[in-house]
Order: C-alpha cells, then structure tokens, then sequence
C-alpha cells in the first residue's frame, strides 16, 4: 500500500485510521481526523475542519494531488436513470390514475438513528401531507425503505386525505424517476435529501435537530434547511468536524425536532410553493 488517506468521518474512524496507517507502514499517509496526527506524514488544515464536508474532501484531495483549490469544479450532485426505469414510473402513474402536468409531493418519514435520531415524527408528516393535499391538491407520495414502510403507514393512516405508500415498492432508481417529476419533498436528514438535489426536486424542505445543516445539507437553492432553535443543536459535529459523537442525554429524546412545529414547517411550505405553483 503506498498511500493511506483517513477520510473520517469522525473522531473515532480517524484515530483508527492513523494508528492502521501506522501498523500498516504506510509511508504517505493523509488525514486531519482522530487522535495522533503525529503519526500522519501529511496533515490538513485545522481551520478546514469547520467547513462544509465537501470543502474538507477537497481540501484532502487538494493535498494529495496539489492545485485542486484553484481549479473550477462542478460539485452538484446528479444521477442518471435509464429510459427503461423512467417507464416504469410512467406506468404506474397511469395505474395511480395521475397524469402529466404531475403535481407531486413527496413525504419521507424515515431516517438515521445510529447516534441521536433524526425523525421528526410520523404525526406531523401527516398534518404536512394533508396540507399539501387540501391547500395544493398535490398528489403524496409516502416513500421509505422495506424497514420504513410501517412508519410510512402510520403516516398515511393518521392523514385524512388520500396518499400512495410507495415506502419498500420502489427501487432506488424508481425513487429518482418520482423524485424528478416532484414539486417538493419534505424529509428528515436523511439519504433522500441528497437524492432529490440530485434529481432536481423543485422545493427540498429537510428537518435538522442534532445535525448540521450548514455542514452536511446539499448546497443548491433548492434546497431549504429548518433546524431546531433548542440551544445544544446541532449536537452531531456542530462545528468542528473532528469532535466526539456523544449521544443525546437530555430527557426528552429527539427533544430538538420535537421542537420544530407544525406551523413552522407550514409556513416555510407556504412561503416556498408560491414561487413555484401557478
């Protein structure tokens, strides 16, 4: 192995790397995470670890190669779907009875609970989905994994207004298709937030308690962040990306996102859909 790069993305995946760097005999090895730089022969900038994530990844990339810095580059995210799987959610759109212009809107319940959770709430997702039905008459989409489709069930089952559980029906590249044709999705921090910047959702509205929304949520303008007010979020690398994950240990779980309303989330909805609804 002739180079080692440590790329977190944490305290304790750093330390681990430059110590297995170490073991290892490495000669080049580069890295600004974990315990014993000491042992890195090239280290980043410190000051770099208070930026976005991507700006830290080519800032690594930038000390590898050299000159990365001064260079142009396009950082949007995209993925390409075939025709063949841009039919299938054609068909079953027809099937659904919904036809172009499509008015879409995607609610995503689920998300991470690895270190503190990132759910919102399946009770507000509804209130959501049913405003977006009753003032917009747009048609929702309740997506998720296989693991999420009973979250996504109790979310369609508290609405009073109709909604299609795609949660564990569609594929990966099904999800992207829909995501495509959608006028707004509203989620947690989770994968999907990133797929549909990738995928050109009109409106991406995500819900940020122990993350970090200035560090980690997607940059285009598409894109709105509402994170929590309460006074320790973001909780999960609130500024400095080399800090130790510590899971929550107030009382109320989730205490953060609890936090963030109903109305709140509404009103930005509002605010946003007039620019882009006829």
């Amino acid at each position: 192995i002739d180079i080692g790069i440590s790329l977190g993305n944490f305290h304790e995946a750093g330390t681990f790397s430059n110590l297995l760097f170490d073991l290892l005999g490495i000669r080049e090895t580069i890295g600004c995470f974990g315990d014993y730089p000491e042992l890195l022969s090239k280290n980043i900038d410190k000051n770099l670890l208070k930026k976005h994530w991507t700006d830290i990844y080519v800032g690594i990339i930038d000390v590898l190669v050299g000159g990365v810095k001064e260079k142009e580059i396009d950082l949007s995210m995209s993925y390409g779907i075939t025709n063949d799987e841009k039919e299938l959610i054609e068909k079953d759109m027809e099937q659904k009875g919904l036809y172009e212009p499509y008015s879409i809107s995607i609610i995503h319940p689920g998300g991470s609970m690895q270190i503190n959770s990132r759910l919102w709430g399946y009770e507000k997702f509804s209130e959501i989905a049913d405003h977006l039905y009753q003032k917009y008459n747009m048609s929702i989409f309740i997506s998720g994994s296989k693991k999420e489709l009973q979250l996504a069930n109790l979310v369609s089952e508290k609405m009073v207004s109709p909604s299609f559980v795609v949660a564990g029906e569609y594929t990966f590249p099904m999800v992207a298709s829909l995501l495509q044709k959608a006028k707004v999705c509203i989620t947690n921090d989770t994968s999907i937030l990133h797929l549909a910047d990738a995928m050109g959702t009109e409106k991406v509205i995500s819900l940020w308690g122990p993350s970090n929304s200035e560090k980690s949520g997607p940059r285009s303008h598409r894109n709105i962040f509402i994170q929590s007010d309460l006074e320790c979020s973001p909780c999960y690398f609130p500024i400095h990306a080399n800090e130790e994950l510590t899971r929550c240990d107030r009382l109320i779980k989730e205490e953060c996102l609890k936090n963030i309303s109903v109305y709140e989330v509404i009103n930005k909805i509002d605010n946003e859909l007039t620019n882009i609804l006829p």
